[in-house]
């Protein structure tokens, strides 16, 4: 199974298009039905191409971009809809910037409502969606024009949605599942459920997990996969999961769950950040930060004390605990403008706190080093003990994202020392060894 969102502007018939692929109704409310509008996540699925697609479709209004994004931030798939009589439009903009900012760079376009012009004027919509894409993440992606009221390119459109599918790496399995909830319900005589996208890791009926940031316990009862019992599910799926030990009002949506140990509930992070063009990240205002399914109050503050107009580092205060871990994606929102400014990846979810433009500089270094190393787990927990010359074992694999089974790889390749439940940098240790020895040799000549 892969996980497909869409994205684009309101009315541009993402739900009908949808819908005809799939033949399932992706509106899950009377009141989207009755307007045409959809106004919360929807879900249907199909097979295509020898594909299992599960289509999250998001609203493309402006009002409910914090449902878009709850639907988009564990989705690394998209089809983006243009319809072929308006052209490029607001949200179209907004909902690319987005995906860009959450690293989403595979995908196709679909030029909907393509019976409504004729060929020239396809053409030249598909080539000024082209120009729009370039330079974002998703440059470069194919192009189709279709209508869900004929039918014309869908079968096109299958094919080329198969064959992105292909060219896409599976997600991996690294024994750290985190499933991001973006729904919760009761169902009498079951009790709790919850649905979302796994990104990452297995689970399995019968796994004790934990709640998260809250590290409520809870056991997986049942899980289904697009209506259809399963025993596991891999990553990549979507996924229904019938919890024991949970009450529905203790989960909901932006919790997660995954494994007790392996995620840090972290309240500040440090993170480098993209600002969009005519925008400014300083110390004031306030912030939504989306990551996941999930959305959180904040404070920003940029690390080197000065407002930042294109990219650089951030120290970022929620208001409410998180379970982020280094290389996690986020978007920020500016709360009075509903405006999307920006948004990057998560550094360090369990920061130092530098005092001083001495340890402000040495801690933009430590960050730059940090930037350079997000796709090397072992390195990154290097640095996260370099950095302070010893923390805890488990506390430092969550924060930079490393399984327990990948751990004593990681102390023996970066020769880290372990001191029972701690690691140390030999650089500390050597460091701290000269102390002592010094010490020692100032009491034996104070007291011969």
């Amino acid at each position: 199974m892969r996980v497909v969102c869409t994205a684009g502007h309101v009315d541009h018939g993402k739900s009908a298009l949808v819908r005809a692929l799939t033949g399932m109704e992706p509106d899950r409310f009377a009141e989207e039905r009755r307007r045409g509008l959809t106004i919360d996540l929807g879900f249907a699925w199909a097979q295509i191409a020898g594909h299992t697609i599960a289509f999250v479709d998001l609203p493309g209004h402006e009002r409910f971009i914090a449902n878009m994004l709850a639907g988009a931030g564990a989705v690394d798939l998209v089809m983006f809809v243009v319809a072929a009589d308006e052209g490029w439009m607001p949200q179209s903009q907004e909902h690319l910037d987005i995906l860009d900012l959450l690293g989403v760079s595979r995908g196709l376009v679909a030029v909907t409502k393509a019976d409504t012009v004729d060929a020239d004027t396809l053409d030249i919509a598909s080539e000024l969606i082209t120009e729009e894409l370039a330079g974002s993440s998703l440059a470069g992606i194919p192009i189709v024009g279709v209508s869900a009221e004929t039918g014309h390119g869908l079968d096109t459109l299958r094919g080329l949605l198969g064959e992105v599918l292909d060219a896409a790496p599976a997600p991996v399995d690294r024994g750290r599942p985190r499933l991001w909830v973006d729904r919760s319900f009761s169902i009498r005589g079951a009790g709790t459920v919850v649905t979302g996208t796994l990104a990452e890791g297995t689970l399995r009926a019968g796994d004790e997990l934990m709640v998260l940031p809250a590290a409520r316990p809870a056991r997986i009862r049942a899980m289904e996969c697009l209506k259809a019992p399963v025993e596991q599910a891999p990553p990549g799926s979507r996924v229904a999961v019938n919890l024991v030990g949970v009450e529905r009002r203790e989960v909901g949506r932006g919790d997660a769950l995954g494994r007790r140990g392996q995620w840090l509930a972290a309240h500040r992070t440090d993170a480098w950040v993209r600002v969009l063009p005519g925008y400014e990240i300083g110390k004031r205002g306030a912030w939504h930060v989306h990551a996941g399914s999930g959305e959180w109050l904040a404070r920003i503050a940029p690390v080197a004390g000065r407002p930042i107009a294109t990219d650089g580092f951030i120290s970022i205060d929620l208001e409410a605990a998180a379970p982020l871990c280094a290389g996690d994606r986020f978007v920020l929102r500016e709360a009075g403008r509903r405006a999307t400014l920006g948004g990057g990846v998560v550094l360090d979810p369990d920061p130092l706190r530098p005092r001083g433009a001495a340890e402000r500089a040495a801690r933009v270094n430590a960050m730059e080093r940090r930037l350079a190393a997000l796709d090397d787990p072992a390195a990154l927990l290097a640095l996260h003990v370099t950095e302070r010359g010893a923390a805890d074992a488990a506390r430092a694999a969550a924060a930079v994202g490393l399984a327990s089974d990948e751990l004593a790889a990681a102390i023996e390749q970066h020769r880290l020392l372990v001191l029972g439940p701690a690691l140390a940098a030999p650089v500390a240790a050597a460091r701290w060894s000269a102390a002592v020895t010094a010490g020692l040799e100032a009491h034996h000549r104070a007291n011969p």
